[in-house]
């Protein structure tokens, strides 16, 4: 089975795709900057200081959990695809048939 992909459909969106990228590299600077000051703070002398950023970490660890991902976890079904006219050029998947 040969697959054939046709990219001309992405180029336009090039530019949001560029945008995305540095989004991404962005959040993750900022990331690594108040994880390696949260972990400089939670070794300090000064008890306060310590205690606030022990506080902040483990309500960070706590609350993920039950906020949840699920919103990010949406598959991107192939007729939002076709749409957008991302995915015109796909081919069409046979639908199985349940009794």
């Amino acid at each position: 089975m040969q697959y054939q992909f046709d990219l001309a459909a992405l180029f336009p969106y090039w530019g949001d795709f560029l945008s995305g990228a540095l989004v991404t590299i962005e959040i993750t600077v900022f990331s690594v900057i108040i994880g390696l000051v949260c972990a400089i703070a939670r070794r300090s002398n000064i008890g306060p200081l310590r205690a606030l950023v022990s506080i902040y970490v483990e309500t960070v660890h706590f609350l993920r959990p039950l906020l949840g991902r699920q919103d990010l976890a949406r598959p991107v079904g192939e007729d939002q695809l076709r749409q957008q006219g991302v995915a015109r050029h796909l081919s069409p998947v046979p639908q199985c048939r349940t009794a």
